[in-house]
């Protein structure tokens, strides 16, 4: 491996380029200056879109010794995109009735979107307030105002899943980027 790869690699690996820019730089090296050949193998690494998101389920603490297993969960992300989608079609009363039957089922589920006006959307602060994780699902740029890392001590358990790929990994927070990369 030349100096030039490792090079690139580690630009790379500390994400100062992406995996596109690095898979030309490396073909432009190979065929001497000039783009990749194939551009089928272009778009196999332009298109690394995860299909699901692993949930794993811990025990609680006062869990039974004899059924205290973890269980891990594949969740497709074509189902929580379209959970997402409908859910802006639920009129007021019956989104509450659903709010209500998560709450009695210990599922909290709160809302911060900019975009938004109402009575239960909240500030993003006050959306992740003891909150078990973050989920960014959609691409506003008032997201990458906020000061993600400040959040981690406000959150019960400090995990961003960011779905749109917007939101550059935080410190202090478990981050679980996805989605397509900032341009």
């Amino acid at each position: 491996m030349t100096d030039n790869q490792k090079r690139i690699l580690e630009l790379l690996a500390d994400k100062k380029i992406t995996t596109e820019e690095a898979y030309r730089l490396l073909s432009a090296m190979e065929n001497g200056g000039t783009e990749p050949r194939s551009s089928q193998a272009r778009e196999s690494v332009q298109k690394v879109v995860p299909k699901y998101l692993r949930v794993t389920v811990m025990p609680g603490e006062n869990a039974d010794p004899k059924h205290a297993d973890r269980v891990n969960v594949r969740v497709p992300m074509s189902l929580i995109r379209a959970g997402i989608k409908l859910t802006s079609l639920i009129p007021a009363q019956a989104r509450d009735k659903i709010d209500e039957a998560l709450k009695d089922k210990g599922v909290r589920v709160r809302v911060s979107d900019p975009h938004v006006r109402g009575e239960n959307v909240l500030t993003v602060e006050d959306a992740l307030g003891g909150a078990d994780a973050a989920l960014v699902m959609t691409a506003h740029r008032e997201y990458l105002a906020e000061d993600w890392g400040r959040f981690s001590t406000i959150m019960r358990l400090p995990l961003l899943v960011d779905d749109t790929g917007l939101v550059p990994p935080p410190d202090g927070l478990t981050y679980v980027g996805m989605g397509r990369k900032r341009s």
